[in-house]
């Protein structure tokens, strides 16, 4: 919860998905933390009943999002899935799943094929998408990339120097940008 929390005013919402066996650095989650303080986020942080993701953790998710919403005052048009490699994936079908819920997909390093829906006016969804120069799946993600371009999606893409977590002050501070805006785009 950030410190500047108010009932009074609707809050984002940044549900932090895990790639494969958790986050291997305990800093991920940190620096997530502080993102989300600095601002004035929600944060939420899932861990899959087993090593990896598997279809029934889709419901714990929609879950945990009710819960929180249930304790704090959410946005509704400001809650957004951010998935790190397998995390991603998880995030991409949490959103299609759960549209009325999550209007934002964030991913790092994985590629966001599987996502075949229209964008819907209601309920309408927008895409980050961030990989390290050295992402092996690069040329699938972009083509992925321009498929949801395709059905109307808005889809920022933005590369990162080095690894998954080597996010710049410049790109982490678009990335908060594109959270708070989630509700006009």
């Amino acid at each position: 919860v950030p410190p500047r929390y108010d009932d009074a005013v609707p809050h984002g919402l940044v549900v932090l998905l895990h790639p494969q066996g958790g986050f291997a650095d305990r800093a991920i989650v940190d620096r997530w933390r502080e993102r989300c303080r600095r601002a004035n986020l929600l944060l939420l942080v899932p861990k899959a009943a087993a090593e990896q993701w598997a279809p029934p953790d889709l419901a714990f998710i929609k879950k945990a999002i009710d819960r929180t919403a249930e304790s704090y005052r959410v946005d509704a048009a400001r809650v957004a899935a951010v998935g790190y490699e397998e995390g991603g994936i998880v995030a991409l079908r949490a959103a299609a799943s759960l549209r009325e819920r999550i209007r934002g997909v964030a991913g790092v390093n994985f590629v966001p094929s599987g996502f075949n829906a229209e964008n819907e006016p209601q309920f309408p969804t927008s895409f980050f998408f961030a990989a390290a120069r050295e992402f092996g799946q690069a040329a699938r993600a972009k083509a992925a990339i321009e498929q949801l371009r395709g059905l109307h999606f808005p889809v920022v893409e933005r590369e990162l120097p080095k690894d998954a977590d080597d996010w710049t002050d410049a790109a982490s501070n678009e990335l908060l940008r594109w959270l708070a805006a989630l509700d006009r785009i």
